[in-house]
């Protein structure tokens, strides 16, 4: 399912990204403590880290990613997320 981040704002505890996904549209909100778990040296764009967590998110079709959610989620609904999001900013 094609990922888009149509805007990014930084904020005092991280970032909001308003995306879309397939056709739906949703904001997700990613944690410097999640960017730094991700993206431990800091080399990779914010946007790029929310990205690859929306494009793991699709597996679960796009009717059923909350409209407005924290990247945290991935790791609650999704088995290996972690790595596998560690593996693809690689």
């Amino acid at each position: 399912m094609q990922v888009h981040i149509d805007s990014e704002v930084e904020r005092d505890l991280g970032w909001n990204f308003e995306a879309q996904i397939g056709e739906r549209r949703v904001t997700v909100s990613l944690s410097w403590a999640d960017y730094n778990h991700w993206s431990p040296d800091g080399r990779d764009e914010p946007s790029h880290v929310a990205s690859v967590v929306l494009e793991i998110m699709s597996e679960l079709g796009a009717e059923n990613i909350p409209l407005r959610f924290d990247a945290s989620m991935v790791r609650r609904v999704i088995a290996g997320s972690d790595e596998r999001i560690r593996e693809q900013m690689r």
